[in-house]
């Protein structure tokens, strides 16, 4: 029942994975006017990982994912600028999370059988 769900949403592939990042990549947008320009090369990185996401090429995908663990960490780290910056800092580590957890499963999922 569980799985029937998970696959009909999209959740647990590539491309929800690569909808997330350009989730993320929106709300970086939004943060340009409390953070600065600097924001632009993150919504430049968001949009290469959903490209290279949007592929569905495992090798990339564990770095992706890993460097989506790393981004999420760091985004951590940034809340305390205010509450609407916090909002959207919260926002675009839960749109992180979401891409993390779907690259997860289909990396998961796409394993080769033990033999």
């Amino acid at each position: 029942m569980t799985q029937n769900i998970i696959s009909a949403s999209g959740f647990g592939s590539f491309r929800f994975g690569a909808l997330m990042m350009g989730l993320a990549a929106v709300l970086h947008l939004l943060l340009v006017p409390f953070a600065g320009l600097s924001e632009l090369t993150l919504v430049g990185l968001a949009l290469v990982a959903g490209a290279i996401l949007w592929t569905g090429w495992r090798g990339p995908g564990w770095l992706v994912m890993l460097a989506l663990i790393v981004a999420a960490g760091v985004e951590l780290s940034r809340l305390g600028g205010g509450v609407v910056h916090d909002l959207l800092i919260g926002g675009v580590v839960l749109a992180d999370l979401g891409a993390i957890l779907s690259v997860f499963m289909a990396l998961w999922k796409g394993r080769a059988a033990p033999t």
